[in-house]
């Protein structure tokens, strides 16, 4: 009889580990499906890490019960951690391939800080950039009123080159560039949302030698501040007003989440069909995803371009800095013609709801 007990015990614990390594696969791999075809496959896969974590436990503990058929659940566990090395890569250090480099940076900047002056009348998060010395930044969220952009940030930009600011008015968002470079010609990329898109600037870097530059911030969720106490809370098992409220708080969340996935699933597309027109030419495309490395948006745009962060980077990096969302939501994209040999969040100011992710880029020879 205890022979029997402890066999049928293995076997629930196999199964069980069998079927959450699946699971996890089955996140990763849903990335490549539009959510579309069913808007839950974009909260799928933000489940990606709980369900790998959840994974590797009861892969642990069917390593100590029964060893023998741990073979199965390792093998449908493949897909997942391959995916692992883009949810969180781990990159040796490496060096610069060619003298020729680029430092682009993108930052969701939150209004520019609300348009806040230090003493003298300055934006201390223009003072941050300027001081990064990037050759583009990519901004987002970047409305600020004349007089601010005149006063506070230009002339720090200035003191290191970067004399070159444009955004594209959306409905409720500013969406642009700041470079050294000058801006030959610029454009929006038409989506189907007004409030959130991308816009596209091609740059001179020199003569005969041109680079587009695509800024990206796509659907944004819309949780409240309220919505997102009450997912903070849930996550640490804080929601007050019993079971009730938790489910209505939880419905409405994960029916947002939903809902805005399958927004980005059609800008995604939208982007794929513009980087596919303008396929062999010198890209960097970058911006507010509102999405994880692990996401239908991410792979359309991976399928044209090469992620920075995943070659260079290292660690879960997240850029979304409220709450409990520990997310990597902001992403850069380079063509071939580049190879990123440093890529990092900068998590360290606080001038915004995002880190600014930054890219030292190698411009390969042609």
């Amino acid at each position: 009889m205890a022979k029997t007990s402890v066999h049928w015990f293995r076997k629930a614990v196999w199964l069980t580990a069998s079927f959450a390594t699946l699971l996890a696969s089955l996140s990763a791999l849903s990335a490549w499906v539009s959510p579309v075809w069913c808007r839950w496959l974009g909260v799928f896969t933000l489940g990606y890490p709980v369900l790998m974590l959840s994974a590797f436990l009861l892969v642990v503990f069917n390593l100590l019960v029964w060893r023998k058929r741990l073979w199965l659940p390792l093998l449908l566990w493949l897909p997942g951690l391959y995916a692992l090395g883009t949810y969180a890569p781990y990159n040796f250090s490496q060096s610069a391939t060619s003298k020729d480099t680029l430092r682009v940076m993108t930052y969701n900047v939150f209004f520019w800080s609300w348009q806040e002056r230090d003493g003298n009348g300055l934006s201390p998060m223009a003072r941050y950039i300027a001081n990064r010395r990037p050759d583009i930044v990519f901004v987002q969220e970047a409305y600020s009123d004349p007089s601010f952009e005149k006063k506070a940030m230009r002339p720090l930009f200035q003191k290191v080159g970067l004399n070159h600011y444009v955004t594209i008015q959306m409905e409720n968002d500013q969406v642009g560039i700041l470079t050294r470079y000058p801006i030959l010609d610029y454009g929006r990329i038409e989506m189907p949302s007004k409030n959130n898109g991308a816009t596209w600037f091609r740059l001179l870097r020199a003569k005969g030698d041109t680079l587009l530059a695509v800024s990206v911030h796509l659907q944004s969720v819309g949780l409240s501040e309220h919505d997102r106490e009450g997912y903070s809370d849930l996550t640490r098992g804080r929601e007050e007003g019993g079971l009730t409220n938790t489910h209505r708080m939880s419905r409405r969340i994960l029916g947002q989440l939903a809902n805005a996935s399958a927004v980005r699933a059609v800008q995604a597309k939208k982007l794929h069909d513009f980087l596919v027109a303008h396929r062999g030419e010198r890209i960097i495309l970058a911006g507010d995803f509102n999405d994880t490395p692990i996401s239908f948006p991410h792979h359309m745009v991976g399928r044209e371009l090469t992620d920075a962060f995943r070659t260079a980077g290292r660690g879960l990096s997240r850029t979304f800095n409220r709450h409990s969302m520990v997310v990597r939501i902001d992403h850069l994209f380079c063509s071939s013609h580049f190879m990123p040999y440093r890529a990092e969040v900068d998590d360290q100011v606080a001038f915004s709801d995002h880190y600014p992710l930054i890219v030292d880029l190698a411009v390969k020879a042609p």
